[in-house]
């Protein structure tokens, strides 16, 4: 909320190192009108692209072994957050 406000952003994104995770993040209600003609009209459902037609920031939140935001989608996910969180 301090980056929004801050820098005055209608979206605040979450980083870990490298890799963005635009679904992690402060959206300002105020898009809501946006959102739904891109989504609808537009057809469009690419969030990064929605993302960059407004004023956004970013926030790192750095690591040494596990990734904050790490994501289960395969069989092998899995079995690497079993190992992390035995």
């Amino acid at each position: 909320m301090e980056r929004a406000k801050k820098q005055k952003c209608k979206i605040v994104i979450a980083k870990s190192n490298k890799r963005i995770h635009p679904v992690f993040g402060i959206w300002s209600i105020s898009l809501k009108n946006s959102l739904s003609n891109v989504l609808i009209k537009e057809d469009e459902k690419k969030i990064d692209l929605f993302i960059s037609r407004h004023n956004y920031s970013v926030v790192n939140f750095p690591y040494k072994k596990i990734d904050p935001f790490f994501n289960i989608n395969e069989p092998r996910d899995l079995i690497k957050a079993k190992k992390i969180f035995s």
